[in-house]
């Protein structure tokens, strides 16, 4: 049984140098995987078809649902998961996607404060929430962030939960945030909305470094719930 450890953590740690190798060095890293996710160590199975999740590449779809039908239950659980948020990324980013939910410019968008009530969020967490609205409403059709407006909507945002949990087979990292909007000029609060994200890591392959990706990347869904909630509800003004 120690062999066969030893055997699963050495492959594992071959995994793990595919994803961080220098391209040049790993040009064929994607058929690497691949043929990762077909190693004896349920592990190591499952490791690849998430570091394969996490580059967001569309070749992975028929390597993950060949996964479905794998013998184990975390790698299946995995594997289904990662579908469907691949499939919607898809979706999302496709050309046909793309549509303007208002005529451009039709609607300003001031972001205001942004904070955090738990005292484990980092400065860099609450700068990184500002970003992430700045960025999402920049790239929506009919939205502008820039200028000085005398009508339009001004967001205060603050993250309100971040957690992070262990279970069996995973590293699970939740995330929530809260967004105030407010009518401009008055700032006359109109509604309240929120986003929340819960993102994983293999536990075997996770090291306390990667805490803190893992929380920016349930930030970034939980920013994209919320914006999705406020466009509903400009969908419903215009």
């Amino acid at each position: 049984m120690r062999t066969r450890t030893t055997i699963a953590l050495a492959l594992l740690a071959v995994v793990l140098a595919v994803l961080f190798a220098p391209r040049p060095a790993c040009a064929d890293r994607f058929a690497q995987l691949e043929r990762a996710t077909n190693d004896s160590s349920w592990r190591v199975r499952l490791q690849a078809a998430y570091i394969l999740f996490k580059q967001k590449d569309q070749r992975a779809v028929p390597v993950l649902e060949r996964l479905l039908s794998d013998e184990n239950q975390a790698v299946r659980s995995f594997a289904e998961k990662a579908l469907a948020s691949l499939r919607a990324h898809h979706l999302a980013t496709s050309p046909a996607a793309v549509r303007p939910l208002l005529p451009k410019g039709t609607v300003h968008i001031a972001i205001g404060g942004v904070g955090a009530k738990p005292k484990n969020v980092t400065p860099d967490m609450t700068r990184r929430l500002r970003e992430l609205l700045v960025r999402e409403f920049t790239n929506t059709p009919g939205l502008t962030v820039d200028g000085q407006p005398v009508s339009g909507f001004l967001i205060d945002s603050s993250i309100t939960a971040l957690n992070q949990r262990a279970t069996r087979d995973w590293i699970e990292v939740n995330c929530e945030i809260s967004v105030i909007v407010g009518r401009l000029p008055s700032k006359a609060m109109v509604m309240m909305t929120s986003g929340g994200a819960t993102v994983q890591e293999p536990k075997g392959g996770f090291r306390q470094e990667h805490s803190a990706a893992l929380q920016a990347d349930a930030l970034e869904g939980a920013v994209k719930g919320a914006h999705e909630n406020l466009l509903a509800y400009l969908r419903q003004q215009h």
